[in-house]
């Protein structure tokens, strides 16, 4: 063809190629019409220059471009109208009825409406609106309310309508097996679906399968059977042959669909929310697969279905794979198959069942592997079996009916069995029946809870039939050996309904050890019983046993209700030797030489007539007439009685008690190894059968005397040397009672437990009594002499810890009102029969091994409180006393902690403290001889300081402080300093001579008030004083020293004025009783130079040996004794008037002693002696010796000259203790020894007649 020849064309102006003449504006309007007008020409007459193809071409396109556009525009407005909703094309409906009428010949599909719409995965698709198809005959053999169908798009652009995927939305389908008319299956009368009805491609939720039920009269009625089989196979063989369309149908498919299955007369429904149905056809075979979802009450399985229709063997092959299936869920839908319902256990299975053209079964293989769960026939067992793994091979002969097993596993824990076998129908019988046999390859059992090592299996075998229209199995042999062990069972087991089920096992098994009977015994047979036996059974062997179990309907008269609810008979018979069993898990092994074991339903008894117990080293208890009884194994909490008789060593005894936690093991105080003694009792231990037993569980009725009580060695500082407790044990009461010597001492036990209905247990603390004097308390080791004098009740209470797996408590509690009690370094003292209190708690430290808690002394005058550190040697490593109150003023802080070198460092501090008690023991120490001994180890140092120290005649020393070291029994170091009102100081001082004596030196800048202060003498004024106290005496109940004081007054003293007075010749009596009330006081004051006056204190005596006081006007000498204890003073000496002038002859020797005395105090001296009571004494003058010659003087004295302190007679509470009545003994007297001899302060007044 010719091509326009374009070169030959004119070529146009550049205004013409442009357009851009300007032309006038009056023409403007015509003359651009004419221009287009000539383009359009010009165009057209090119355009007619163009070869014939293209102009016809162009003309094709100018026809049809309208169409296209509107149709894309109509495709557009089509799918935005889709993304609102569904439309109706009504128009496709016909089209589509013949595509589907085409692919399934022979059937003719009618629909009332084509909608299309959106599917689920976002792809277009018709839903067509009562679907149902016809035979020739106008019967409909499938309906359907709604269908979704997706069209071939290949052959849509062919301007054919072919499916290629066709699903049935929520129809009902029945499917019917029977063995005379093989696999068939029906839909429902569709239910009309109002046009205004929104549809959906599936339901939002899936159905749960329901319940199986009886057909009801409301199901709807069924169309026309399918014979399912036949049906397929002819529709592959026209697909293959493609005699209809060309087979382009793929895909059927149910969405949300009910399917009614029929199972030989059986009738179930499930939901099924998916199954979808590939179609692949070829020339010899046809393959349809397909997959299903289905609901169910164990949770959703899936199903995976190939079918293969063979040409050439004219065969049906249906390949199934199920996967999460539990087969219990079919065994409840189907009553025929109530046997699946046992099997609670997840399945994966793979099925290959080839079926006939005719529908029939030809033959099967099978897959079958399971996982972790349990086989539970319900009321036919007590208990459900666990099953880890299986995996079994099955294969079924339609042709011979056989079935036969593979070798195939099966493992549960650590056991596992290979078993092979097979089963075969019975024809002989009236009854569908098939007999079985299995028969083990290889295998092992095991208890692996009870840490039994797997048990090689010798041989199992198992014989019987099963009869699937009466659920029933009969068991006519099940025999297994291992071990050694033989077991032999036989029965009958029905499943189904609990009204009609039951199970009937008898068997015996022989000889075995424990071992391979934990292993051998079933989970599923009395499993509370095997429970006990696997975790108590130690060792042993197990002779000879035999067992029935009766269940449901096989169940006698006798039965009680089962786990299940279902009437159970258990009857169970063990004999054993050499048994070793552990009534208590972690307990002492009990050990018999022969046992029964018996059990009826939920009935254990175990019975031997003797056994022992070991209680590791301490030693074997001797039981006898032991009975192991438990009344309900079955109970959620079962209880167990353990009685006996027991004859045995303390020792062991208590150790197999703290092993079978029948008691607190934290609450005995003394461990069972290190006690002696002999048990007889007859006791009945009640306790509940529980992995871990608390004592408070534990409940233990008896009696039982224990004597002979010994500690093999000292617990602590104790020893028991002998004692006897009786103890008694009641429902609701338990006591002990008895009497222990302690280190020589009698104490009382008592121990109290009480268990009221319906409220916790109340346990009083065992407690120990005694009533303790000094001899008792150091026998015990608890010397406290220092503080405590005469008899204390005290009581030990031993209690229960509070927090478990602690300590137990130890409270300590002394009544002190009997006794005396003093705090000797403060001079503080409790007499006799006030009232005192002293406790504290024993605890295991957490800085020291023991401390005392909450250690309070109370009393009338007395209130401390603090804790105590104890040492693994009982010394007191540490103590501390926050608040100790003392008269109600004194008001102290006192600590100490031992130190290195076992120096124990103290210190108090206070704002008050009141002295008197203190300064008054400073001469009445010492009242008695003791006897200490001599600590050489060890010492003290003290700090103590104190605001105020309140002291006599209301004088205080202010600013107290002391340091004070002492080494054994000697003080090391003194330092002691206070301030008197007015700045006066008085400060003491620890001074060591060479010759290695100490004394201490106390030195005052005002002695007057320091007398005063510590109540020596209050009538003194000023003066410079110092005393020496010599430490270092000839005994350490007596101290020496010297006092001296200068430039002094005495001011308004009574006696002084008495003694002056006589001695002048003035009212006063000459000899005679002048007493301290009768006098008359006048306000003298005296001045004095020096006074020397040395003294010796001790046994609560102040002695004064040659002293003299010198002044201008008054002079004297004395001597004589001070007796604090008994309030008694007996002081002598010479009175010298005008001493400056009197002795002026004193000095010149031998003249002077003569004239002046052998003191040389003064030539005129009159003697004088004051006697009698302390508070109110007698004033003797002698007149007579104011002549005498000074030589001559010493025979007028009235004082003995012995001045020396006298040891006192001992009082009953400080008699010896070979002499003494002990307190914790009963009666005896005390006889008073015989006076010391010698001069006594007690000096009888001289009589006038005298």
């Amino acid at each position: 063809m010719d091509r326009p020849n374009w070169t030959e064309q004119q070529p146009r102006t550049a205004a013409q190629r442009t357009g851009r003449t300007r032309p006038s504006a009056s023409s403007h309007g015509s003359e651009s019409a004419a221009r287009l007008g000539a383009q359009g020409r010009r165009r057209w007459r090119d355009s007619e220059q163009w070869p014939a193809p293209a102009r016809l071409a162009g003309r094709i396109l100018m026809w049809f471009a309208p169409i296209v556009i509107l149709s894309v525009l109509a495709l557009i407005v089509l799918y935005v109208r889709l993304l609102q909703g569904p439309v109706s094309l009504k128009v496709m409906a016909g089209p589509i009825e013949r595509g589907i009428s085409a692919e399934l010949q022979g059937l003719t599909a009618k629909v009332d409406d084509a909608i299309l719409q959106r599917g689920p995965g976002g792809e277009f698709e018709f839903q067509l609106r009562n679907l149902r198809l016809f035979e020739a005959d106008g019967s409909v053999v499938a309906s359907a309310p709604v269908a979704g169908v997706a069209l071939d798009l290949a052959q849509l652009m062919m301007f054919t309508v072919a499916p290629r995927r066709v699903d049935l939305i929520e129809p009902r389908v029945s499917v019917v097996y029977s063995e005379r008319d093989g696999l068939s299956l029906s839909f429902s009368e569709p239910v009309a679906v109002a046009p205004d009805t929104p549809l959906s491609a599936a339901p939002d939720k899936p159905t749960v399968a329901e319940v199986p039920a009886a057909p009801s009269a409301a199901v709807p009625s069924m169309l026309r059977k399918l014979d399912l089989a036949r049906v397929i196979s002819e529709y592959s063989a026209r697909a293959r042959r493609q005699q209809d369309a060309s087979s382009n149908l793929a895909q059927v498919g149910f969405r949300n669909a009910t399917v009614d299955i029929d199972y030989e007369g059986r009738r179930s429904s499930w939901k099924v929310a998916e199954l979808a149905l590939d179609l692949d056809h070829k020339r010899r075979r046809s393959v349809i697969s397909g997959v299903a979802r289905i609901e169910s009450d164990r949770g959703p399985w899936t199903l995976s279905l190939l079918t293969e229709d063979s040409e050439k063997s004219g065969t049906l092959t249906l390949k199934a794979s199920v996967r999460d299936l539990v087969p219990s869920v079919l065994g409840r839908a189907f009553p025929n198959m109530a046997l699946l319902r046992a099997l609670d256990l997840p399945t994966a299975a793979n099925a290959a069942i080839r079926f006939r053209t005719t529908g029939e079964v030809n033959g099967a293989d099978f897959a079958v592997e399971t996982s972790r769960g349990l086989i539970d026939f319900g009321s036919a067992m007590s208990a459900p079996m666990l099953v880890d793994a299986g995996l079994f091979n099955i294969n079924y002969d339609a042709a011979t009916e056989k079935v036969t097993l593979a070798p195939s596993t099966v493992r549960w824990g650590d056991s596992t069995v290979t078993l092979t076998g097979g089963a075969v129908r019975e024809t002989a019988t009236d009854i569908s029946s098939w007999a079985f046999n299995v028969r083990s390859v290889s295998g092992s059992l095991a208890a692996e809870e009870f840490k039994v090592a797997p048990v090689p299996l010798d041989s199992f075998a198992i014989d019987g039939r099963i009869i699937p229209a009466t659920n029933r199995i009969e068991f006519s042999n099940i025999a297994a050996e291992a071990g050694g062990a033989r077991v032999v069972f036989a029965g009958d087991v029905i499943a189904g309904d609990a009204a009609s089920a039951g199970s009937r096992i008898d068997g015996q098994f022989g000889p075995g050890n424990a071992d391979v009977v934990k292993a051998f015994w079933p989970r599923m047979m009395a499993p509370r019983a095997r429970q006990w036996v696997g975790e108590h059974l130690v060792s042993g062997l197990l002779q000879q046993g035999t067992m029935q179990f009766r269940s449901g309907v096989f169940a006698g008269p006798d039965a009680v209700k089962g786990s299940h609810g279902v009437p159970e008979t258990i009857v169970l018979d063990l004999n054993g030797q050499s048994v070793n069993l552990q009534p208590v898990k972690e307990g002492p092994v009990m050990t018999a030489p022969a046992i029964a074991v018996s059990m009826r339903n939920q009935v254990l008894q175990i019975t031997s007539g003797e056994a022992t117990i070991g209680a590791g080293g301490v030693g074997n208890v001797a039981l006898r007439q032991v009975r192991f009884y438990v009344a309900d194994v079955d109970a959620p909490i079962a209880e167990a009685e353990l009685s006996f008789k027991v004859q045995s060593a303390l020792g062991p005894a208590l150790e197999a008690v703290r092993q079978m936690k029948l008691m607190n093991p934290d609450s005995m105080t003394v461990p069972p190894d290190k006690i002696q003694g002999k048990l007889d009792g007859d006791f009945a231990i009640r306790l509940p059968l529980l992995p871990e037993i608390e004592a408070d569980t534990v409940a233990v009725v008896g009696r039982a005397k224990i004597s002979d009580i010994k500690t093999k060695e000292k617990i602590g500082i104790l020893a028991v040397q002998s004692g006897t407790v009786d103890v008694t044990f009641a429902p609701n009461e338990a006591t002990a009672k008895g009497e222990l010597i302690l280190n020589g001492v009698l104490a009382k036990l008592d121990w109290r437990r009480q268990t009221p209905l319906g409220a916790d247990p109340i346990t009083s603390p065992l407690t120990l009594t005694a009533n303790l004097d000094n001899a008792d308390r150091r026998q015990l080791g608890i010397d406290v002499s220092d503080f405590i004098d005469g008899d204390t009740p005290a009581t030990v209470a031993f209690g229960e810890p509070v927090v478990e797996g602690a300590a137990g408590s130890v409270r300590v509690i002394a009544d002190l009102s009997p006794a005396e009690f003093s705090i000797s370094p403060l001079a503080w003292k409790k007499p006799r029969g006030r009232p005192g209190r002293l406790e504290f708690e024993v605890v295991p430290g957490t800085v020291h091994k023991t401390e005392l808690r909450n250690f309070k002394i109370s009393g009338e005058a007395i209130a401390a409180e603090g804790w105590v550190g104890l040492s693994a040697d009982q010394k007191v490593q540490e103590f501390d006393f926050p608040a100790v109150s003392l008269d109600t003023v004194s008001r102290l802080k006192i600590n100490g902690k031992r130190g290195a070198r076992d120096i124990v460092d103290v210190r108090a501090s206070g704002s008050t403290f009141d002295g008197r008690n203190f300064f008054r023991s400073l001469f009445t120490s010492g009242g008695t001889a003791s006897q200490k001994i001599a600590n050489k180890k060890g010492g003290v140092d003290v700090t103590v300081a104190i605001d105020n120290v309140i002291g006599f005649s209301d004088t205080n020393l202010r600013d107290f402080s002391l340091k004070m070291s002492r080494r054994g029994d000697e003080m090391t170091a003194l330092d002691a300093r206070g301030k008197f009102e007015g700045g006066k100081a008085l400060i003491a001082i620890l001074q060591a001579e060479t010759n290695g004596t100490r004394k201490i030196i106390s030195d005052t800048t005002d002695a007057g008030q320091t007398l005063r202060l510590v109540g020596f003498y209050p009538n003194m004024q000023g003066g410079r004083g110092r005393i020496d106290v010599y430490l270092d005496g000839k005994d350490a109940e007596q101290t020496a020293g010297v006092l001296i004081i200068e430039d002094f007054k005495v001011l308004g003293d009574p006696i002084v004025s008495e003694v002056v007075s006589s001695g002048s010749g003035g009212d006063g009596p000459a000899i005679g009783a002048s007493t301290y009330g009768q006098r008359k006081v006048v306000r003298e004051v005296f001045e004095f130079d020096r006074m020397r006056l040395p003294f010796t204190v001790g046994y609560g005596q102040f002695a004064i040996d040659d002293s003299y006081l010198r002044g201008p006007l008054l002079g004297a000498t004395m001597r004589g004794k001070v007796d604090y204890t008994a309030q008694k003073v007996n002081l002598g000496g010479t009175y010298i008037p005008l001493q400056g002038l009197n002795n002026a002859l004193g000095g010149i020797p031998v003249l002077g002693q003569i004239l002046s005395g052998p003191r040389g105090e003064g030539i005129f001296g009159i003697t004088f002696a004051v006697q009698g009571a302390m508070a109110n004494p007698q004033v003797v003058v002698n007149p007579l010796s104011l002549v005498a010659p000074g030589i001559f003087r010493e025979m007028f004295q009235m004082t003995n000259p012995n001045t020396s302190v006298q040891p006192r007679a001992p009082s009953p509470a400080n008699v010896p203790i070979d002499k003494r009545v002990r307190a914790s003994s009963s009666g005896g007297a005390y006889e008073a020894p015989e006076t010391v001899d010698g001069w006594s302060s007690d000096t009888v007044v001289p009589s006038k007649k005298n």
